[in-house]
């Protein structure tokens, strides 16, 4: 028997999800054991400033952190403080050293927090209520079919796993969704350009994206803003 690429692809992909999938009660042990810390004035409100403390963020390609799993949180903020010591320790601003994540409006601000803070501040924006587009995008008439890839790991309603790294996108707006996915499909396609604004990889989003088009990357993008993030 012949197994189809694709098909074993899919089901690879499911897999990885299961494995950085944790269980309801391991959640919930977790969610005990971690208690939201006293907010520090001061962090808060300057990622407040970009990000939004009680609504969307003005500028619609900044994400909503409200909601969002800490542990995901968590792993972000110290992807761009790994890239910019990276930077830094090499005396080059020009290109993304950890091939993760990166971001120039967050370089002063990944030098400026330590990874303890980053733990605190991943489970301060995690405790918060997430906010919604509004209005939402018009829903597509069609969707690609990888939407159902999407949905292995960030599940059918786009609330993604608060108890895994894998991100919520409903509710996000479409600009933001929209470029990292362009992001993460030209990192698969060799498209990266040293010292662009911003930068993003992840292997298993990179293959997702990698035969896609852009008027599908913009589809999935209004189709998942368009989700109730709540």
């Amino acid at each position: 028997m012949t197994l189809d690429p694709r098909s074993a692809a899919a089901t690879a992909l499911l897999f990885l999800c299961l494995l950085t999938a944790a269980s309801p009660a391991a959640r919930a042990q977790t969610n005990a054991a971690a208690p939201v810390p006293a907010q520090d004035p001061a962090s808060v409100a300057f990622c407040d400033g970009c990000h939004g403390a009680d609504k969307l963020a003005q500028d619609a390609t900044v994400p909503d952190l409200g909601g969002q799993g800490a542990e995901y949180l968590q792993k972000q903020l110290l992807d761009f403080m790994r890239n910019v010591r990276a930077m830094l320790a090499r005396r080059d601003e020009s290109r993304n050293y950890t091939g993760q994540r990166d971001n120039v409006t967050m370089h002063p601000n990944a030098q400026a927090i330590t990874e303890s803070d980053a733990v605190d501040l991943a489970k301060i924006f995690a405790a918060r209520a997430c906010h919604q587009t509004v209005p939402p995008p018009p829903r597509p008439a069609s969707v690609p079919a990888v939407r159902a890839r999407c949905e292995a790991c960030h599940r059918d309603d786009g609330k993604g796993d608060k108890g895994t790294v894998v991100p919520r996108l409903a509710g996000q707006s479409s600009p933001y969704l929209f470029n990292q996915l362009n992001s993460m499909r030209r990192a698969a396609l060799g498209l990266v350009v040293p010292g662009t604004a911003s930068e993003r990889s992840h292997p298993i989003m990179n293959a997702e994206l990698k035969e896609l088009e852009i008027a599908d990357l913009r589809t999935l993008a209004d189709y998942f803003a368009g989700l109730p993030c709540k």
